[in-house]
């Protein structure tokens, strides 16, 4: 879909940000195009990379949310995370760790 109706899709969803972090949203698709469009404009954004991963998980396309995750795991590393990342997306990405990575 294009820009201005993946924008529209989700400005139209008044719950689409709270549906995307409880991890309920009926469309992951839209939350990959969403999660893309963003991370082309801030690369580093960690709530929008755990968004990455979810989408990928939920679509079937594991190796694809392992490479984000790894990604989240660099900016959470280099320390460059704000309160609202440590407190809330922070725990959000260890538990998208146990779902993909159970063993480690």
């Amino acid at each position: 879909m294009d820009e201005n109706e993946l924008l529209t899709r989700v400005t139209e969803d008044k719950d689409f940000v709270r549906r995307l972090l409880e991890d309920r949203l009926d469309d992951w698709e839209v939350a990959k195009e969403w999660a893309e469009l963003v991370l082309r404009i801030e690369p580093e954004d960690l709530v929008h990379r755990l968004a990455l991963v979810r989408a990928h998980r939920h679509l079937g396309q594991t190796s694809l949310a392992i490479s984000e995750l790894e990604k989240c795991q660099r900016i959470i590393e280099s320390g460059n995370v704000g309160v609202v990342d440590r407190d809330v997306v922070i725990p959000m990405v260890e538990g998208e760790k146990r779902l993909l990575l159970p063993s480690r």
